[in-house]
C-alpha cells in the first residue's frame, strides 16, 4: 500500500473511497446543485470538469490540487459541511489555497456535527513543493485585508519592505486565531521569511556580524510572476 505525508489542515480519521481531478476544483460550481438544488447525492455539478462531473462526493475521500473559481469557494465549503453535503475529507497534492482553508477552518470550528480531515502537501511536484507555498503564503498575507487587489500580492512577493510590512501584520492576526491554527499561519510566515536575501551589516568596511535583509531571492518567485 502507498502511503503519502502531508500537513494536516484540520485533524481526524477517516476510511473513505476516492474522487480524484487533478484539475482545479471549481467549489461553487461543484457543489451549486446540491447546496441550491437538493441534490442528496452530491454529484459534481461543473461540467467543466470531466474527470469527477456527475460523480458522488458525499462521504468520499475528495482528492484535487487546489480549488478555483468564485472567492465564495470558502463560505460554500462551509455551507457544505453545515448541511452535511461535504466530502468525508479533502487531500490536497499542492498547498491548500487560502479560500479552501478558510472553509474548513470555519467547518471545523463553528460546526459541531460534522468533522471533515484535510491535508495538504501530499504531491512531489516541483511547484506545490515551493512556488506555489510561497504564493499562497503572499495570498494569506494580504487577502485578510479589505480591498487588496492581484497587485499588492505581487508587491508582498517582490518587495521586501512590503512583505516585512505584511508579515508583522499577519502576525498579529495570528494571536487571534485559536491555538491549533496558529501553525498554519507560521507556516505561511517561515514561508515568506524565506524570499528575503540578506547581507553583511558592516561599520565602515568591517564586518558586524550580524545581517539585515537587502532584497529578494527572484529565483525563487520567477515562476510565480511569469
Amino acid at each position: 500500500m502507498r502511503v503519502f505525508q502531508g500537513r494536516v489542515v484540520t485533524p481526524g480519521t477517516v476510511t473513505a473511497n476516492a474522487v480524484v481531478t487533478t484539475q482545479g476544483f471549481n467549489t461553487l460550481a461543484s457543489l451549486q446543485m446540491a447546496l441550491q438544488f437538493g441534490d442528496k447525492e452530491v454529484k459534481c455539478s461543473d461540467q467543466n470538469n470531466s474527470e469527477i462531473h456527475g460523480k458522488s462526493m458525499l462521504n468520499k475521500a475528495l482528492c484535487l490540487p487546489q480549488t478555483i473559481g468564485s472567492t465564495t469557494g470558502g463560505l460554500v465549503l462551509y455551507c457544505a459541511c453545515a448541511l452535511e453535503k461535504n466530502p468525508a475529507c479533502m487531500l490536497f497534492s499542492n498547498h491548500i489555497d487560502s479560500l479552501a482553508a478558510a472553509g474548513a477552518v470555519l467547518a471545523e470550528v463553528w460546526v459541531d456535527k460534522v468533522t471533515m480531515p484535510v491535508i495538504d502537501s501530499l504531491g512531489d511536484e516541483e511547484f506545490s513543493a515551493s512556488m506555489g507555498r510561497y504564493l499562497d503564503a503572499a495570498c494569506s498575507a494580504v487577502l485578510i485585508h479589505e480591498n487588496k487587489t492581484i497587485k499588492d500580492i505581487v508587491k508582498c512577493l517582490e518587495d521586501y519592505k512590503a512583505r516585512a510590512e505584511y508579515m508583522q501584520l499577519l502576525e498579529e492576526f495570528k494571536q487571534s486565531m485559536p491555538e491549533e491554527y496558529q501553525e498554519l499561519i507560521d507556516d505561511d510566515l517561515t514561508a515568506l521569511e524565506e524570499l528575503n536575501e540578506y547581507r553583511d551589516v558592516k561599520v565602515g568596511n568591517k564586518k558586524t556580524g550580524e545581517v539585515e535583509v537587502s532584497g529578494t531571492s527572484s529565483s525563487k518567485i520567477a515562476g510565480i510572476l511569469l
